[in-house]
């Protein structure tokens, strides 16, 4: 089985965003609020600077993240339903690392982020978001997230953008389809310690980055993964696009198969350049 992989960076997120809530909620039916390091602030009602280590605000419009970045000076910030085509205003906050975007259904430029210097960066459910390259120019960023939402899959253009990224060493990739060149682009982030991945891709991706990047630490680079939780009595889940879920119990011969199988694409590609 390959290398558990780990995810501080990621990980510290959920802590920043349950950090900035505090014990505070925001009034039910209510959009436009940010809380900083746990007090709740209506982003309008801001007249006067407010700092902290970290905000999460909800549904911001356009006007609302303007008048944000201009007043509210924090290291983390988080957003759920940002309503906006642009990112630019975050441009003003000098001293922002970790910025966590879930679920922004306008937005399809990432442009203004490739100026700031952020060292963790979500893009959760960013549907038309497709071109990564201003990503690919965050010389800082140490740890990324792209995923889809619960009933939807992000497409990407190309992963390529992330080879150019000197720090990258955390990486999740989760309800994602990806249009151009596949998982091969990642071979090529050498930095990259940590990765997880969707079981979308066709399995011959993954054995290509196990041949090339055998140091990353990723569950998916495998022929198969046992389940945390066994679903129907099978425990297994094979690797790839449409295989199957077995039961280590019933179903060892075909799992052998399966290993064997993954392990022939291994060696041939280790056998070849790029």
């Amino acid at each position: 089985m390959a290398a558990k992989p780990e995810f501080p960076l990621l990980g510290q997120l959920a802590q920043d965003a349950e950090n900035a809530r505090g014990p505070a909620r925001v009034p039910e039916g209510k959009g436009g609020h940010v809380f900083v390091d746990g007090t709740l602030h209506r982003i309008l009602d801001l007249n006067t600077s407010v700092q902290g280590q970290g905000a999460f605000c909800f549904s911001v419009n356009e006007k609302e993240l303007t008048h944000l970045c201009e007043l509210v000076d924090v290291i983390y910030l988080g957003f759920k339903g940002l309503r906006t085509t642009t990112l630019a205003p975050v441009q003003k906050m000098p001293h922002l690392r970790r910025l966590n975007l879930w679920w922004v259904q306008k937005l399809s430029d990432l442009s203004p982020l490739a100026t700031l210097p952020l060292e963790v960066l979500s893009l959760d459910d960013i549907r038309h978001a497709n071109d990564l390259s201003p990503v690919g120019r965050m010389g800082c960023l140490k740890a990324l997230l792209i995923s889809g939402g619960m009933n939807s899959t992000q497409k990407i253009d190309t992963l390529a953008p992330l080879a150019a990224m000197p720090d990258l060493c955390e990486l999740q990739i989760m309800a994602t389809a990806v249009t151009s060149d596949g998982l091969r682009p990642l071979a090529n982030c050498m930095g990259l310690q940590d990765l997880l991945l969707p079981s979308t891709f066709e399995t011959a991706e993954y054995a290509y980055l196990r041949a090339k990047r055998p140091d990353i630490r990723c569950a998916e680079l495998a022929a198969y993964q046992k389940l945390s939780y066994p679903l129907g009595g099978k425990d297994i889940l094979v690797t790839g696009k449409r295989k199957p879920f077995l039961s280590s119990k019933k179903d060892g011969k075909r799992l052998k198969t399966y290993q064997q199988r993954f392990d022939e694409m291994v060696t041939e590609y280790s056998r070849k350049d790029g």
